[in-house]
């Protein structure tokens, strides 16, 4: 019997590690081998009807993970199975499923109510998002007090999205420029356990020394593990720092890539970075491209004309940079003729010159 329920409490442990981490799930064949044992386990479980090892069969069963083949349809049946059999971990999936609104169409109410049921169990995750809506007022139902109320108890379980959400909430340091006691120390909780956002926000808590001494390679370091995590602001701000060469040595090509990175997130201001004129600048260019040794003068000067000049302006212009451009090939053409043609036939010229009329000739 006591065999059985440290079971079904691993499997609940696995279930919020693998499913509830929100991006941090392994690849499939990629979990841990305590991990993959325990999952051969809930397998055998859900085929009796266990209610939380089906939610956690259906969760690999909707991202095809743990060797699962993905299957979207037996993974909503299986999520409504383990709801309807009353786990927390079921009624969370199902509830995250009506709130996002990708496999099925979106409808709160039946979110809240999926939330609510889980929630009322205690578990985290469930209170976490439960909090999100009522403090973000969906479907109507705003109520900061019990949103907070949730938060706090998520946040008191080691829920690392629950303690950064928590900590925001209770201090805009952004707005207000004041950081309470309490959210720092949230935050430091969250970020210690690897999460994204929490490191993204303690390190601009450093950069702006809000409630901290300022201590900008501190927020360096931080804004390097959420970037590496994925984290597109925090890209983005490693991209700038590379740019400008402040307090790391200046590297166009790492802000290069990690403004790319926080683009492909859609992250809209590396987006606007990247079009602008900031980066793609001519004197940017310059500097990179008179860094690659052993260029000839005249490759370093076409690079620096295609990619400081004639790129920008055919992708920011479009149809008028490709007119100016054809009449730029041209005048370019025109030129190394004109060069050509002086150079090869000035010799020839000289060797060639007629004899002067005898009207002219000297007489000795």
């Amino acid at each position: 019997m006591v065999q059985a329920a440290q079971k079904t409490h691993a499997m609940r442990v696995l279930f919020f590690v693998v499913f509830l981490m929100f991006g941090w799930l392994p690849a499939v064949g990629q979990g841990s081998e305590n991990q993959n044992e325990l999952f051969a386990a809930a397998l055998e479980k859900a085929d009796m009807g266990d209610a939380d090892a089906l939610a956690l069969v259906a969760e690999a069963d909707l991202h095809g993970r743990f060797g699962q083949p993905k299957d979207v349809e037996l993974a909503l049946e299986k999520f409504r199975q383990s709801a309807s059999l009353g786990s927390a971990l079921g009624q969370f999936g199902l509830g995250l499923i009506y709130d996002e609104g990708t496999i099925v169409e979106r409808d709160l109410n039946e979110a809240f109510r999926l939330y609510e049921l889980s929630a009322s169990q205690g578990f985290a995750p469930a209170q976490n998002h439960l909090a999100s809506l009522l403090i973000g007022g969906a479907e109507g139902r705003k109520d900061t007090q019990e949103g907070e109320r949730l938060l706090r108890a998520a946040a008191a379980q080691g829920l690392p999205l629950a303690q950064s959400n928590l900590a925001a909430f209770l201090s805009d340091f952004r707005i207000d420029k004041n950081l309470s006691a309490e959210s720092l120390e949230l935050f430091r909780k969250a970020a210690a356990k690897d999460h994204p956002e929490a490191q993204f926000q303690l390190g601009q808590i450093y950069q702006g020394g809000f409630g901290v001494e300022e201590n900008e390679l501190q927020a360096i370091m931080l804004f390097r593990r959420a970037a590496e995590a994925g984290h597109s602001d925090a890209q983005l701000k490693l991209g700038m720092y590379y740019e400008t060469g402040r307090l790391v040595e200046q590297d166009l090509d790492k802000a290069l890539a990690w403004y790319q990175k926080a683009a492909a997130s859609g992250n809209e201001v590396a987006i606007a970075h990247l079009a602008g004129t900031e980066f793609q600048s001519q004197s940017d260019k310059l500097i990179k491209t008179s860094r690659r040794a052993g260029q000839s003068i005249l490759s370093w000067w076409w690079n620096s004309l295609l990619e400081g000049f004639i790129e920008p302006l055919v992708v920011n212009y479009s149809a008028i940079g490709i007119v100016m451009l054809i009449g730029l090939l041209f005048t370019t053409i025109a030129i190394i003729y004109k060069a050509v043609k002086t150079i090869v036939l000035l010799p020839l010229k000289l060797f060639r010159r007629k004899p002067p009329p005898e009207s002219q000739k000297r007489v000795i």
